[in-house]
């Protein structure tokens, strides 16, 4: 019989650190996914043989960029002045939920770079729960606090709780 706990996080590590790759080169080319989502996530993988067993292995590749913006990132501000984009649209509960003309919608605009970690967190969460979030970020919260925390180490649990601030 098995007595060791599960490791949740090293269970996904693959993917969980697969998308976070994924979003990291695309924000180090200037590029903001801002619509990051299961539907937006494939998964290539391989399969490994050696003579004990196989093993398969996940690489999460980003896609649908259709709603991204290209941002100079030695210049963030020009991402406001720009026209050319689609911030209305959003899929709950992937991305904050503001009003775009409130005071923290003003603040949210300005830092569009962090929406993908918020949807990154989401996504962690839905997949380590194996529970699919419907609406919110107050709603992933819960569920991180009442069906996995326990089984993370507390610097992870801190780290998904940060990505998800309502502060940018």
């Amino acid at each position: 019989e098995n007595t060791e706990e599960e490791d949740i996080w090293l269970d996904g590590e693959e993917i969980i650190f697969g998308i976070l790759d994924g979003i990291i080169h695309a924000h180090s080319k200037g590029i903001y996914h801002r619509d990051v989502k299961p539907e937006n996530i494939l998964l290539d993988f391989s399969k490994y043989e050696d003579e004990d067993n196989s093993e398969i292995s996940f690489l999460p590749v980003l896609c649908d960029f259709g709603t991204s913006k290209i941002v100079d990132i030695l210049n963030p501000d020009d991402l406001i002045k720009s026209k050319h984009t689609v911030v209305e649209m959003r899929t709950p509960p992937y991305r904050p939920n503001f009003s775009i003309t409130s005071k923290e919608g003003q603040k949210e605009l300005k830092n569009q770079n962090t929406w993908d970690l918020y949807s990154w967190a989401i996504v962690v969460i839905e997949l380590l729960a194996n529970e699919r979030i419907e609406e919110s970020a107050d709603e992933a919260i819960k569920l991180l606090e009442n069906k996995i925390a326990k089984k993370l180490d507390g610097p992870i649990v801190d780290l998904i709780k940060l990505a998800l601030s309502s502060d940018p």
